[in-house]
């Protein structure tokens, strides 16, 4: 017996891909946002409202309570850095007496808020190393740095199976050809997706694009694409 475990709002309609499979449920489900009545007006103001923190609190307590979960999906949660921190954290905690069964699919993708992109990955880093049995992770581009793939590759080396990437952001970290190969060697079994929700430059796709990615779907929106400059793309 397994739990899963469902925490956000849905926006995108996004197609059937291996990790909305994994979690058996169809991509276009409507989820509810518990923050949604706190994100009106200034948005500096959210990581303050007591309501929130005490939400976080009790999703915390949860999450630590829940031995047999084995997905969980945080769709556009939009958490500070210190609460995502918090509930991932959570989600890794020993539980007394218990054994937790480890998580198997996992859905960060718009988990953070967007002003956290500058915000340091090391204790993210060191966080997401302590997941033991991954096979689906879908997780923001700006968040995946060499050290987080490191620490992906190493704790569940036997068990990943599929890295969900999306792109919505300028792209802040690149993973060279070289780190891949070493995923790929490390994680046989590892197949990549891509998703790009913005329009970049050559030079942005090349950064996030290289050859040694192990990369099995590829998806952009092409009526935006179309409708912005091709800026260059001539250099192609």
């Amino acid at each position: 017996m397994s739990a899963r475990f469902l925490f956000g709002r849905r926006q995108r309609k996004t197609p059937k891909d291996p990790c909305c499979a994994a979690m058996g449920r169809p991509p276009q489900e409507a989820l509810v946002n518990v923050f949604s009545y706190c994100d009106m007006g200034n948005a500096e103001s959210v990581p303050c409202c007591p309501v929130v923190a005490q939400i976080v609190q009790a999703l915390c307590l949860l999450l630590k309570r829940q031995p047999m979960l084995q997905e969980a999906d945080f769709f556009f949660c939009q958490f500070t850095h210190n609460e995502g921190l918090q509930v991932l954290k959570a989600l890794t905690d020993d539980l007394p007496l218990m054994t937790r069964l480890n998580l198997i699919n996992l859905n960060l993708e718009a988990f953070f808020q967007a002003r956290t992109l500058d915000m340091s990955l090391s204790t993210f880093t060191e966080v997401m190393g302590r997941f033991t049995a991954l096979a689906c992770l879908r997780v923001d581009q700006h968040y995946l740095c060499e050290a987080v793939l490191d620490k992906l590759i190493t704790g569940c080396a036997q068990t990943l199976r599929h890295l969900d990437i999306v792109m919505d952001a300028t792209v802040v970290h690149a993973i060279d050809s070289h780190t891949w190969s070493l995923a790929v060697q490390r994680c046989p079994s590892l197949t990549v997706s891509v998703r790009l929700y913005d329009v970049y430059t050559f030079e942005e796709y090349s950064r996030v694009l290289v050859a040694s990615m192990p990369l099995t779907r590829l998806g952009f929106p092409v009526l935006k694409l179309l409708s912005c400059p091709l800026r260059s793309l001539k250099e192609k």
